[in-house]
């Protein structure tokens, strides 16, 4: 079963259009065929969730850098084949952020854990085939977080989760960006273009979700006795 994905544009930050508009495109620019399995979508939501827990027995920081701490940073598996590339599941990595808000990710743990991951998923899949993060846009450091992975995959792909989307919204919250390089200002530039993805399930990923919504929908039905 193949549900197909949003194809909402990203909108840039609030005042800060200028440097925005140099940052990402319009999907039409990407070239990709993007399949994501429901396994890498769950760790995600799971991570963002304990993040969340752990945050609140923390005193407070500086606003830039809390707000880069609530976000979650971590790694995508899955292979390619051409145009093809098929998401199969994440892991969460190590950052620190400074009192600026940059973020650095711990690139001895992403290396390490890559090579411990090959011992365990197939030869042909790239134990970076990109990176995820939260949150409802791209960000103005995300290019440089984007960056850290380079090393590892030359083109690695982004992939955002909206922990918090509308209750109205009937798609997955999420999205994927390559980057190309385009002229910005008459400098040749690395921006995101956003891409289309689509959700496909494999009959035991199917059991896992129909599992876990149960568990959730009673969890809600005993809070709200």
């Amino acid at each position: 079963m193949d549900i197909e994905g949003h194809e909402n544009g990203d909108k840039g930050q609030p005042g800060n259009e200028r440097e925005s508009s140099s940052m990402t495109k319009k999907e039409e620019f990407a070239s990709l065929e993007i399949l994501l399995h429901p396994l890498a979508v769950m760790n995600i939501a799971d991570h963002h969730t304990r993040t969340q827990v752990a945050m609140k027995s923390r005193g407070g920081e500086g606003k830039e850098r809390e707000r880069q701490r609530e976000r979650v940073i971590g790694g995508l598996i899955g292979h390619q084949s051409g145009k093809r590339v098929e998401v199969h599941s994440s892991y969460e990595l190590i950052h620190t952020v400074d009192d600026n808000g940059v973020v650095t990710i711990d690139q001895a743990y992403l290396h390490s854990k890559s090579n411990q991951l090959k011992e365990v998923f197939p030869s042909e899949y790239d134990m970076c085939i990109g990176w995820y993060s939260t949150g409802t846009g791209v960000q103005p450091n995300d290019l440089a977080i984007h960056k850290q992975f380079i090393g590892l995959n030359e083109t690695p792909l982004y992939l955002m989760l909206d922990p918090c989307p509308p209750l109205s919204q009937r798609v997955l919250p999420v999205r994927f960006y390559e980057t190309e390089t385009v002229v910005v200002h008459d400098i040749p530039t690395m921006v995101f273009s956003e891409a289309k993805c689509k959700i496909v399930t494999e009959d035991s990923e199917r059991i896992a979700v129909d599992h876990v919504a149960h568990l959730s929908s009673n969890s809600l039905e005993t809070e709200s006795e």
